[in-house]
């Protein structure tokens, strides 16, 4: 099967990001949220958070 680098990335970047956060002892991510299709459903997948008027709230565990 192959993966393609975009789905790798797409996949690998919120558990970076996330074991970098749990580093520093961060326990809330707050993002600004941009409103194109593409960019929803990428929210809509990204786990334990939750949307917001303009942001999105990512809780690291």
């Amino acid at each position: 099967m192959s993966v393609t680098i975009e789905r790798y990335t797409k996949d690998r970047i919120p558990d970076v990001l996330r074991e970098k956060l749990r580093a520093r002892h961060i326990d809330t991510l707050i993002a600004l949220t941009a409103s194109n299709e593409e960019a929803q459903r990428f929210y809509q997948h990204v786990p334990d958070s939750q949307m917001h008027d303009v942001g999105i709230w990512i809780n690291i565990k």
